[in-house]
């Protein structure tokens, strides 16, 4: 077979298919776009034939996603061959229609091309800008939407070769909702761009767009995503009921948990409906006073497979909140959790019979107090952030004549309910119900993963440290 922007490969013709056959004839007459080498030459300077190759591999397959709807599909075909009515080729007879309509309104002249509605548009830059920090904030992976590789492209950093698997897996799952999010964003801007330019160039006369600015772009953005979220929880529930029952880590249920909720795109809402974390409002929460230290928690609890039991840890964040607001890190921490189940020969370093997720976060919390503690002692007022109302309320006194339920992490909640009264009002307990960040989720992971009950200990600017539980309290 031919090589075209894929390798050239041989085809055994005793076992040629149809298929072969339709590929090898297609693959004869292949032609790399003329996009790519004119209006696109800047994305693919520089690259030697190999890289290039690669990176329109790459763009073939970002096109044909599964994930990105049929409308969305079609606006990136029409994109990638630049077949827009607009620019300065297109429109090089119709006076400043091959200039952008909403530079125009701001005194600038720029020509209206795919790359400019896309990436270099004030309100491009401004949508983008917001886009990567909603994806940021529910993924923690940080997008550099200054270059056009990744927002006209969509073609996000590859993780280093070598590196670990784990964050590789991570960084694939992430692949689906990347893919609806861009092809979702180059619509709403094209579409965006069509408005401005045809309120600007009104026979009656230039009037203000409607629904052109980033406040309407993103909340379009949004709505559209979050309506295809809940299309592939249909399709999952769907297939859960209508065939046969697939094998652990397999299926429809288990792709689209991989894919949109192990990577905080979005969660489960109450009712049973997906509720997507992008570009959302974020509950209202009493955040820490300037001048105190807000510690956040976060909980892992993975299930047996095979030989390896069932495992938890936690792990802990603490920043600095400047007399602005600012956030300075100052600690991270994380460790796994011995249990008499799993760690019998432990003896005082178990804190429960079993692995839960409540014993998991009274164990995050537990952590959390000790370092209030100690930062109560050089007189900081210390704010901790707890994901889950169940357990902030476990850690309030019971009420006279209030019987609460005997369970696996009864005695370390009364433990911690203890210390919490002893260090006085000047340690709160919030309650954050919004998304867990990632990286707190990773590292309890991690420690989970390892099962090492040390705590890992890692300061700015110092090399982490592993503290052992008789040293802890």
């Amino acid at each position: 077979m031919p090589e075209t922007c894929k390798p050239a490969r041989h085809v055994c013709l005793a076992y040629a298919t149809t298929k072969d056959v339709r590929q090898t004839l297609l693959a004869q007459t292949w032609r790399e776009p003329r996009s790519f080498t004119t209006r696109y030459a800047t994305l693919f300077a520089g690259l030697s034939t190999q890289e290039r190759s690669t990176r329109l591999r790459r763009v073939a397959a970002a096109l044909t996603h599964p994930a990105i709807p049929e409308v969305e599909r079609h606006h990136l075909y029409v994109t990638m061959h630049h077949g827009h009515w607009q620019g300065g080729i297109k429109l090089r007879d119709r006076g400043d229609q091959r200039l952008c309509a909403t530079c125009l309104r701001a005194g600038d002249s720029q020509e209206d091309t795919a790359v400019h509605v896309a990436h270099g548009c004030p309100t491009a830059r401004a949508v983008w800008a917001a886009v990567a920090r909603t994806w940021q904030e529910a993924t923690s992976e940080p997008l550099d939407v200054t270059d056009p590789t990744l927002t006209v492209l969509g073609l996000r950093p590859r993780q280093p070769s070598g590196g670990d698997s784990r964050a590789e897996a991570r960084h694939r799952a992430r692949e689906p909702a990347w893919r609806l999010l861009h092809a979702v964003t180059l619509l709403k801007l094209h579409q965006a761009r069509t408005r401005a330019h045809m309120a600007y160039h009104d026979p009656k006369g230039p009037r203000e767009p409607r629904q052109a600015k980033p406040k309407h772009i993103l909340r379009a953005i949004r709505q559209r995503c979050a309506r295809m979220v809940c299309y592939e929880h249909a399709k999952a529930v769907h297939s859960t009921q209508a065939e046969p029952r697939a094998g652990p880590r397999q299926g429809a249920w288990h792709t689209f948990h991989k894919h949109w909720l192990a990577t905080g795109v979005a969660s489960m809402a109450k009712g049973g409906r997906p509720r997507l974390h992008l570009l959302a409002a974020a509950p209202p929460v009493s955040h820490a006073a300037p001048g105190s230290t807000h510690i956040r928690v976060g909980a892992a609890l993975t299930p047996a497979k095979g030989k390896r039991p069932t495992a938890s840890a936690w792990a802990l964040e603490a920043h600095d909140v400047g007399p602005d607001g600012e956030m300075t890190e100052r600690l991270r921490a994380s460790g796994a959790i011995a249990t008499a189940a799993t760690h019998p020969a432990h003896g005082q370093a178990t804190v429960a019979k079993r692995h839960t997720w409540q014993v998991a976060m009274q164990v995050a919390a537990d952590r959390a107090l000790l370092y209030a503690a100690q930062l109560r002692r050089k007189g900081r007022r210390v704010t901790i952030s707890l994901p889950s109302a169940t357990t902030a309320r476990d850690l309030q006194p019971a009420r006279p004549g209030e019987a609460r339920p005997r369970t696996s992490h009864r005695d370390i909640a009364s433990n911690n309910s203890r210390k919490l009264q002893l260090l006085g009002t000047q340690v709160t307990i919030n309650v954050d119900t919004a998304v867990t960040p990632q990286r707190l989720q990773h590292a309890a992971g991690a420690a989970a993963h390892s099962g090492d009950i040390r705590m890992q200990v890692s300061v700015p600017g110092r090399a982490m440290h592993a503290i052992p539980f008789s040293q802890q309290a």
